[in-house]
């Protein structure tokens, strides 16, 4: 298949794409399709994207890339995803690790597929970490029926893999048109529960209201007001986040990314 991005198709293991960005429109056909980067086993830093980014034939669709192998950090999309299958405001399936990434545009699965605010899928066996990671676009199911939809991911998948999802939040809401949607929720969309026992599952929260459907449905909810609270910021870590009322309408973003 062929690998589409904004910046580049395909990043190589060893190599590192930093401070980069796109502000086209990228439409691709075949798996893989980035905002930025269609595939990376290499190193992604301080990259955005704000082109609407549409594959709604292949799979693996992301607002900074479609597959992850290597490590992506300090990055933020905000622009519409559009896709079938594995599609995520940042990365589309992880098979590595997602840090201090934000996603502001909507997500969109147009298939039985998988979507999340941060990443739509996390592939089988490899130790994933998403950690320090915000969504506040809308994860939209548009399809008559769409798999499993989560405020930061779609799904944690087959028995294998094991990693880290911790602190992070969701504020985007899930929207659902369909009726053959089977799994929702505000953080994880479903989780294999053999998953469960691998994973470390922590300080995940979101955003009270947010519609829920499914089992081991994870995270706190909250009311949208104490979200806006240092004492919330602390809770994530002020290492790593922190509160300025100008900026995401109050809600904590991360310090070492630049607004």
């Amino acid at each position: 298949s062929d690998f589409i991005g904004g910046v580049v198709a395909l990043n190589n293991e060893n190599s590192k794409i930093e401070e980069c960005y796109n502000n086209g429109n990228i439409e691709g056909t075949a798996d893989g399709t980035g905002g930025v980067v269609g595939a990376s086993s290499g190193n992604v830093l301080s990259c955005y994207n704000t082109g609407k980014v549409t594959n709604t034939t292949g799979e693996r669709v992301g607002g900074i890339m479609g597959e992850l192998q290597g490590t992506v950090s300090l990055c933020y999309n905000k622009g519409e995803v559009i896709g079938n299958k594995c599609v995520g405001g940042i990365v589309g399936i992880a098979f590595g690790n997602i840090s201090e990434c934000y996603n502001e545009g909507s997500v969109i699965s147009t298939g039985y597929g998988e979507i999340g605010g941060i990443c739509g899928q996390i592939g089988m066996n490899h130790a994933v970490i998403i950690e320090n990671c915000y969504n506040t676009g809308d994860i939209i199911a548009d399809a008559s029926s769409t798999a499993y939809i989560g405020g930061i991911l779609g799904w944690l998948s087959q028995t294998g893999t094991s990693g880290k999802i911790i602190n992070n939040y969701n504020i985007g809401k899930i929207v659902i048109k369909g009726s053959g949607n089977s799994s929702y929720s505000g953080i994880i969309g479903r989780i294999v529960t053999d998953s469960l026992s691998k994973f470390e599952i922590a300080n995940n929260y979101f955003i009270e209201g947010t519609l829920q459907k499914g089992s081991n449905i994870q995270g706190q909810s909250k009311r949208g007001e104490e979200m806006k609270t240092k004492e919330f910021a602390e809770l994530l870590g002020m290492e790593k986040w922190q509160i300025i009322s100008s900026k995401n309408n109050g809600y904590p973003i991360l310090k070492n990314i630049k607004y």
